[in-house]
């Protein structure tokens, strides 16, 4: 998921599915220079197949303001 870590403005993940863990894989710059964009990674484990819907939201984690919202659904094979 594309975030601006450098204003702060960077995804929240929401809690793990029941059963399954949810972390953060970093991010890996997407533009050059100080303050540019980043693709954030997120890893889903879980250990029985199924589909598994996640609400993460852009925002400040210190600000109520969500920026956007983005829908994600996995599926478990």
């Amino acid at each position: 998921l594309e975030s601006t870590p450098g204003a702060g403005v960077v995804w929240q993940p929401p809690a793990a599915p029941t059963g399954c863990t949810l972390s953060d894989a970093g991010a890996v710059p997407s533009s050059a220079g100080v303050g540019g964009s980043a693709t954030q990674r997120f890893v889903l484990i879980c250990p029985q197949a199924g589909e598994r819907h996640l609400r993460f939201e852009l925002k400040r984690p210190w600000e109520a303001e969500v920026r956007a919202v983005q829908p994600v659904v996995v599926s478990v094979t």
